[in-house]
């Protein structure tokens, strides 16, 4: 009897021990702040090879225009983000994001970090 409820605790615990290991908590994403648009005129991308990748939630109620900063600061097009959709870009740490309106205004700015982060634009 004694062997039996010990086989049946250490079952237990080993069921446990897969439970918990299973429900980890993972990783909370970083949602990345956004900057003053302003700052875009003197930004650019930075050599980092740490990767990133950014899920851009358009919150607003029209497409938005996602650019890219290069190594110049100049505004290279990279999507557009129809309203109320998200759009996912992998890029570097340290590269940064601006969104345009339809009117090329800018309404977001963005500065990629390690790992996965998210960009709400509202």
């Amino acid at each position: 009897m004694k062997k039996w409820i010990a086989m049946l605790l250490i079952v237990l615990a080993l069921a446990v021990l897969l439970l918990l290991r299973r429900h980890q908590a993972r990783p909370a994403e970083l949602v990345l702040r956004n900057l003053p648009t302003e700052q875009a005129l003197s930004m650019r991308s930075f050599y980092d090879n740490t990767p990133s990748i950014i899920v851009f939630s358009n919150l607003t109620p029209q497409d938005i225009q996602l650019v890219w900063l290069d190594y110049q600061g100049r505004r290279q097009p990279r999507a557009i983000i129809p309203a109320q959709t998200s759009y996912t870009q992998a890029t570097y740490a340290m590269n940064p994001w601006l969104c345009l309106d339809g009117n090329s205004n800018p309404v977001a700015l963005f500065l990629a970090q390690p790992g996965k982060c998210v960009a709400n634009i509202k």
